[in-house]
């Protein structure tokens, strides 16, 4: 069964990243730690994609920022809200594969093994799986199921019951497979929650990653 996954970035030269962080850190730290989050999923998304029938993407936030990113097939996130954006990726996804997964660049202590597990989460019946964020939100959303005629612009993104709202608003009575939560890295304080929370079985991208973090945080 063929798995599609998109992973949500932004253009650095074309869009501001981590700006809640780049107003702690600075813009060009920020940056940094940005890149090297994206280089952490990249790495592995890569390695899931060779443990289950995975295909990823690029779901890029501008059109004119799609030929910046490589390797992978790009899909362009539609000008919209976070909701109908996702929305349209899942349906984009879905059309090509028979599950699709949603996956954020700001989860860079995710692992092959995990996102595996959520492939194979999918592999038979129909279910969603989820990957909380400890802030109330989410990393990662998958299905196998059609879930275009749910109000995915109905929920209140970025509030502390966000996931909660969002299982009750997209694919109710679905059945729902949870993985481990994760910090997803939008502040200085997730930094410095993620710096105390190295990954035990590291990727090289996730060694660089986490010997940088004293330097970005200093």
């Amino acid at each position: 069964m063929s798995i599609g996954l998109a992973v949500f970035v932004k253009t650095s030269a074309l869009s501001p990243v981590k700006t809640r962080l780049a107003a702690t850190i600075g813009a060009d730290a920020a940056l940094a730690v940005y890149r090297a989050s994206v280089a952490c999923v990249r790495e592995s998304v890569s390695q899931a994609s060779m443990r289950c029938s995975l295909q990823p993407y690029w779901a890029v936030a501008e059109a004119e920022g799609a030929a910046a990113w490589g390797e992978w097939p790009v899909l362009v996130q539609p000008d919209a809200d976070l909701g109908a954006r996702m929305s349209a990726v899942y349906e984009a996804l879905l059309q090509r594969h028979q599950g699709a997964i949603l996956l954020g660049a700001d989860a860079p202590a995710i692992n092959a093994w995990q996102i595996a597990d959520a492939c194979h989460a999918l592999e038979h019946d129909l279910a969603r799986v989820i990957s909380l964020a400890e802030d109330g939100g989410f990393v990662l959303f998958g299905s196998n199921a059609d879930l275009s005629h749910y109000d995915w612009s109905g929920v209140p993104y970025g509030a502390p019951d966000t996931a909660m709202r969002f299982l009750d608003q997209v694919g109710q009575g679905l059945p729902l497979i949870q993985l481990e939560s994760h910090c997803d890295l939008d502040t200085v304080d997730d930094l410095q929650r993620l710096a105390q929370r190295p990954p035990a079985k590291p990727t090289p991208a996730q060694q660089r990653f986490w010997q940088q973090i004293p330097a970005w945080l200093a």
